[in-house]
């Protein structure tokens, strides 16, 4: 082989591995901001869910204290696809060895946005978005 077919080779293999982030084949935005059940911060035991209605992969919202969260859509990349999308509440204690319910207050919110529900609709459309999501406890 000619030496710059192998220098080339070399180069396309560093490229490859060292220069290239992983990347989704449709626009994910960074998310981060605030979640909260009538009003008050939902707390760690809580996971947010976010279904994109185009059928692309969820994200997963990773809530800390005082309702803060940040999202991740694969282990590679941070956010959530841009568009329509559904979000809905996963009660963590739920993955114990022996399932626990989540305490009496929260249960209406497991019941109207969990898995089995349709969720709360929202639309994401900004890069490093500051989303403050706010589940109701009654109709607005």
């Amino acid at each position: 082989m000619k030496k710059r077919n192998v220098i080339f080779l070399i180069a396309l293999f560093v490229i490859t591995i060292f220069g290239c982030k992983p990347r989704a084949p449709y626009d994910i935005v960074r998310i981060e901001g605030t979640v909260t059940y009538d009003g008050k911060p939902l707390s760690p035991n809580f996971t947010l869910r976010f279904r994109p209605e185009n059928g692309w992969n969820e994200s997963t919202g990773f809530i800390k204290e005082n309702g803060r969260f940040t999202t991740i859509h694969t282990v590679d990349i941070d956010g959530v696809p841009t568009g329509k999308c559904t979000v809905r509440v996963q009660w963590n204690g739920s993955d114990a060895p022996i399932p626990i319910p989540p305490p009496a207050e929260f249960q209406p919110l497991v019941k109207k946005y969990g898995f089995q529900s349709e969720g709360l609709p929202i639309e994401i459309i900004k890069k490093d978005l500051n989303l403050k999501i706010d589940f109701p406890a009654s109709p607005k």
